[in-house]
Protein backbone atom coordinates (compact mmCIF):
# COMPACT_ATOMS: atom_id res chain seq x y z
CA UNK A 1 0.00 0.00 0.00
CA UNK A 2 0.92 3.14 -0.99
CA UNK A 3 1.41 6.44 1.63
CA UNK A 4 -0.12 9.16 -0.22
CA UNK A 5 0.40 12.88 0.17
CA UNK A 6 -3.26 13.24 2.15
CA UNK A 7 -2.29 10.69 4.88
CA UNK A 8 0.48 12.73 5.85
CA UNK A 9 -1.01 16.22 5.57
CA UNK A 10 -4.06 15.01 7.81
CA UNK A 11 -1.42 14.68 10.51
CA UNK A 12 -1.79 17.17 13.50
CA UNK A 13 0.29 19.87 13.17
CA UNK A 14 0.61 22.10 15.96
CA UNK A 15 0.44 26.03 15.84
CA UNK A 16 4.12 28.35 16.62
CA UNK A 17 4.21 31.21 17.24
CA UNK A 18 6.71 34.25 17.15
CA UNK A 19 7.54 35.73 20.74
CA UNK A 20 8.66 39.51 21.55
CA UNK A 21 8.82 41.46 24.22
CA UNK A 22 11.40 44.50 25.00
CA UNK A 23 13.14 43.68 28.71
CA UNK A 24 13.28 46.87 30.11
CA UNK A 25 15.86 45.77 32.69
CA UNK A 26 18.39 44.51 30.87
CA UNK A 27 17.49 46.70 27.94
CA UNK A 28 17.11 44.36 25.40
CA UNK A 29 14.70 42.72 23.27
CA UNK A 30 13.66 38.72 24.04
CA UNK A 31 12.70 37.16 21.10
CA UNK A 32 11.34 33.17 20.82
CA UNK A 33 10.58 32.24 17.64
CA UNK A 34 8.88 28.78 16.91
CA UNK A 35 7.24 28.84 20.66
CA UNK A 36 4.21 26.41 21.14
CA UNK A 37 1.08 27.67 23.15
CA UNK A 38 2.24 25.96 25.77
CA UNK A 39 5.50 28.06 25.66
CA UNK A 40 3.86 30.84 25.22
CA UNK A 41 1.48 30.97 28.32
CA UNK A 42 4.75 30.29 30.05
CA UNK A 43 6.24 33.63 28.89
CA UNK A 44 2.29 35.09 29.71
CA UNK A 45 2.82 33.78 33.49
CA UNK A 46 6.30 35.02 33.46
CA UNK A 47 5.16 38.70 32.22
CA UNK A 48 1.88 39.00 34.40
CA UNK A 49 4.62 38.60 37.67
CA UNK A 50 6.18 41.63 36.94
CA UNK A 51 4.89 43.48 33.97
CA UNK A 52 7.21 46.72 34.57
CA UNK A 53 9.74 45.00 33.89
CA UNK A 54 8.80 44.64 30.57
CA UNK A 55 7.25 46.32 27.29
CA UNK A 56 5.88 45.59 23.67
CA UNK A 57 4.39 42.23 23.64
CA UNK A 58 4.58 41.19 20.29
CA UNK A 59 2.77 37.38 19.26
CA UNK A 60 2.46 36.45 15.86
CA UNK A 61 1.92 33.20 14.42
CA UNK A 62 4.44 31.86 12.22
CA UNK A 63 2.14 31.13 9.35
CA UNK A 64 1.24 34.70 9.28
CA UNK A 65 4.75 35.13 9.64
CA UNK A 66 5.51 33.38 6.41
CA UNK A 67 3.29 35.57 4.14
CA UNK A 68 5.41 37.13 1.78
CA UNK A 69 5.58 40.86 0.73
CA UNK A 70 7.45 42.46 -2.33
CA UNK A 71 10.09 45.10 -1.37
CA UNK A 72 11.92 47.45 -3.00
CA UNK A 73 15.25 48.32 -2.15
CA UNK A 74 15.44 52.35 -1.90
CA UNK A 75 18.77 52.50 -3.80
CA UNK A 76 18.98 49.87 -6.19
CA UNK A 77 15.48 49.61 -7.06
CA UNK A 78 15.56 45.79 -6.95
CA UNK A 79 12.14 44.32 -6.06
CA UNK A 80 11.99 40.96 -4.43
CA UNK A 81 9.72 38.97 -2.40
CA UNK A 82 10.44 38.61 1.56
CA UNK A 83 8.44 37.17 4.17
CA UNK A 84 7.02 39.32 7.05
CA UNK A 85 9.14 37.29 9.12
CA UNK A 86 12.47 38.89 7.44
CA UNK A 87 10.71 42.17 7.77
CA UNK A 88 10.20 42.70 11.19
CA UNK A 89 13.07 40.46 12.72
CA UNK A 90 15.51 39.80 9.96
CA UNK A 91 17.44 36.91 7.81
CA UNK A 92 18.43 34.89 11.00
CA UNK A 93 14.82 34.14 12.00
CA UNK A 94 14.23 33.34 8.53
CA UNK A 95 16.65 31.00 7.66
CA UNK A 96 16.00 29.23 11.28
CA UNK A 97 12.21 28.76 10.44
CA UNK A 98 13.09 27.36 7.13
CA UNK A 99 16.02 24.88 8.74
CA UNK A 100 12.70 24.16 11.43
CA UNK A 101 9.93 23.86 8.99
CA UNK A 102 12.04 21.38 7.17
CA UNK A 103 13.39 18.98 10.20
CA UNK A 104 9.34 19.17 10.96
CA UNK A 105 8.29 18.20 7.86
CA UNK A 106 10.37 15.14 8.30
CA UNK A 107 9.14 14.32 11.59
CA UNK A 108 5.59 14.73 10.63
CA UNK A 109 5.99 12.27 7.79
CA UNK A 110 8.01 9.67 8.93
CA UNK A 111 5.15 9.76 11.66
CA UNK A 112 2.82 9.70 8.96
CA UNK A 113 4.59 6.12 7.82
CA UNK A 114 5.19 4.64 10.99
CA UNK A 115 1.29 4.86 11.93
CA UNK A 116 0.07 3.42 8.50
CA UNK A 117 0.62 -0.11 8.39
CA UNK A 118 2.47 -0.63 5.79
CA UNK A 119 3.06 -4.75 4.07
Amino acid sequence: MDISKNAVEHQEKPEYYMFSVFDVKNVKWVRNPITTLDELKEWLRELSKNPSKYRGVQITTEDILSNKIKWVDDKSKAEELITLRQLHYGNQYEDSYQFFKGSENLRHYKEAVSNCNVK
